[in-house]
């Protein structure tokens, strides 16, 4: 790749104009008009590179931004979760010498992930056998581990209540902790956990992208009862609440825009977590469910008649085209296949209100996640709709 092209994908992928670089370099934003059409070379400045790649650094925060760094440079993303070795990976890959990068790489590759994975953060204040501090980031990683392992342990399961709106640079800058945290959940939802979540109003539309990523699939298995706060929060108190009543807590407070975790409290003196839960039980009581999921067939009547009364801006996860996105003409020719009694009355419903669907398309937002079939499903022609499904293929 040319300068110009490397230096187009880390601008787009930051969402950074020639306005904003100029500034940070201190130059005129023509200049980085004529580096991004190619007119000017590679800048024999290399303060000026260096100082790009320590912006750019600073600006990929997100799971997309260091995955798609990862893919372009050809390095594992854990290299990309350090904001001073992804700039000094962006300034030789910028400066596009061979030799210097390949001897950079080698002395990356040259480190076992597994062999140098982060230790449990030492306690700093242990109060007796009950009460744990734990400090920064690192901290309120082993203390959540701590938290879970613990639940794992027992016996009996019970009620999870989580409460986080605190910066979750405590997960993501650690290489695979998100999905640790992730399996850890959807254990105890295996051995019979229910897990109460009020999910907090996010500032960046990345942060809550990503966080929805690492929970859709427990939100799937039908035994996650998320809710949400319905009015204004302030822009300053963050806090974090993740309990089992009677059991254990983890606690910790901070202020908006704060990306570190001063200290996290872990408490297994059953006063206390019954008091954080009392604490989260009255939260709770402000808030409105979140989401319904729905597992049993008989229910799809009934959601969908809902689907279409409600009014607003939807996503629906569906397990291939559905009703509102296929075209008209597959949707017309699937309903004269239905035989299923339940699924044609469902088809004569959706006719029904086809036009009142279409009018609030211009006023609301619909998106489908759905899962794209696999090249040889495609060759063979058996292509789901689910307009289809209970019926014939």
């Amino acid at each position: 790749m040319q300068f110009y092209e490397k230096l187009t994908f880390l601008m787009d992928l930051t969402q950074v104009s020639n306005r904003m670089l100029s500034q940070e370099l201190q130059v005129d934003p023509s200049l980085i008009s004529r580096l991004r059409r190619g007119n000017r070379r590679l800048p024999r400045n290399r303060e000026h590179i260096k100082v790009m790649s320590q912006y750019f650094s600073k600006r990929s925060n997100t799971e997309y931004q260091r995955q798609a760094l990862s893919e372009m440079l050809g390095i594992r993303q854990a290299y990309t979760m350090k904001k001073e070795q992804l700039a000094d990976i962006l300034f030789y890959w910028l400066c596009g010498e061979a030799d210097e990068v390949g001897h950079f790489m080698r002395t990356f590759e040259s480190f076992n992930l597994e062999s140098v994975s982060t230790p449990p953060a030492q306690e700093s204040c242990r109060l007796g056998t009950e009460n744990s501090v734990y400090y920064g980031n690192e901290g309120k990683r082993a203390a959540a581990r701590a938290f879970y392992l613990h639940l794992l342990s027992l016996e009996e399961p019970g009620n999870v209540l989580i409460f986080a709106d605190e910066s979750d640079n405590w997960i993501t800058e650690e290489y695979g902790y998100a999905g640790l945290l992730q399996n850890w959940i959807m254990e105890l939802i295996n051995r019979g956990f229910q897990i109460i979540q009020v999910i907090p109003p996010t500032t960046w539309v990345e942060q809550a992208f990503d966080s929805l990523l690492r929970w859709f699939p427990l939100y799937m298995t039908g035994k996650v009862s998320a809710y949400y706060y319905p009015r204004m929060r302030d822009n300053m108190h963050r806090r974090t609440l993740m309990i089992m009543p009677g059991e254990i807590a983890l606690t910790s407070n901070s202020s908006a825009g704060i990306t570190s975790v001063h200290a996290s409290f872990l408490t297994t003196d059953w006063r206390l977590s019954q008091a954080y839960a009392a604490e989260f039980e009255d939260l709770l009581a402000l808030c409105q469910p979140m989401l319904h999921t729905h597992t049993v067939p008989e229910d799809l009547m009934r959601c969908f008649t809902r689907f279409l009364t409600d009014n607003g801006a939807r996503i629906q996860r569906v397990s291939s085209l559905s009703a509102e996105t296929a075209p008209p003409e597959l949707v017309e020719y699937c309903y004269g296949r239905i035989k299923e009694p339940n699924l044609k009355k469902l088809s004569a419903l959706y006719q029904q209100e086809m036009a009142l669907i279409e009018k609030k398309w211009e006023k609301y937002g619909l998106i489908d996640i759905v899962r794209l079939p696999d090249v040889e499903t495609i060759r063979q022609g058996k292509i789901p709709v689910i307009l289809s499904l209970g019926g014939e293929t």
